[in-house]
């Protein structure tokens, strides 16, 4: 499992907190914000978003329920999918980790290079 920071490399903006299983995975989480070739990742030991006032916001996960599915499709700009953003603050992990100026950054293409080279190491030679 990937638990990783993702920025830019040329202008080191904020793409994202991401989770993937592994490395290409990675790069198709970030492909939906931006050119995974653009960016560098830091892995970080762990970290997440908390709800700082539960009870201050009605959002219930999931964001709709089998009921609501069956009378109206899912729609993602549905309003109270971005809530849950607006009443997210960052663990204590991860606020320490995203202000951390010795993280380690990895260029996105680098780590897809040594995640094939060692795929192809592991698989039985024809």
């Amino acid at each position: 499992m990937v638990i990783a920071l993702v920025r830019r490399i040329d202008t080191r903006h904020f793409i994202g907190f991401f989770a993937a299983p592994d490395i290409p995975a990675l790069a198709q989480l970030v492909q939906e914000a931006d050119h995974p070739t653009e960016c560098e990742f830091a892995e970080i030991p762990s970290g997440g978003f908390i709800c700082g006032n539960p009870f201050s916001y009605d959002v219930r996960i999931p964001l709709q329920e089998k009921a609501d599915r069956q009378t109206k499709p899912f729609d993602a700009e549905w309003p109270h999918s971005f809530e849950v953003f607006d009443a997210a603050e960052p663990t204590e992990g991860l606020a320490i980790a995203m202000s951390n100026p010795d993280l380690n950054w990895r260029p996105m293409t680098e780590a897809l290079t040594e995640y094939r080279q060692e795929l192809k190491r592991s698989l039985p030679a024809a």
